[in-house]
């Protein structure tokens, strides 16, 4: 089960992930499902209460991105912690995800396109 948060903002969503998210096997079933059922053009995918990912986590979230792309979503991260940027850049097959400081930060520049 999982106890990710999912706020609706004017035509946004924003997830807040947090690391017992990321082990469920159901987190991009669940979630493109859920976003499947409200009209929305685009997620934020908080990970601020995330303090370290593995690389199968952080290939567990580019899919969540990649599922949400594929059903119309246009899907960005935020609240990536230094450490867990220090990492991800050490991860040689990291593919480059559109992300933003905070919630604010990405929900401006969603608004802004």
């Amino acid at each position: 089960m999982l106890t990710t948060n999912i706020e609706r903002i004017g035509s946004n969503t924003v997830i807040d992930l947090d690391e017992k998210d990321l082990l469920s096997n159901d987190l991009i079933r669940s979630l493109s499902h859920e976003l499947s059922k409200i009209s929305n053009r685009s997620a934020v995918i908080n990970l601020e209460q995330i303090s370290a990912l593995s690389s199968r986590e952080w290939g567990e979230v580019v899919a969540l991105v990649n599922a949400l792309r594929l059903i119309g979503i246009r899907a960005v991260l935020c609240g990536i912690n230094p450490s867990v940027a220090m990492t991800l850049i050490e991860l040689v097959d990291s593919p480059r995800v559109e992300s933003y400081l905070n919630v604010d930060g990405a929900l401006d520049a969603l608004e802004a396109e």
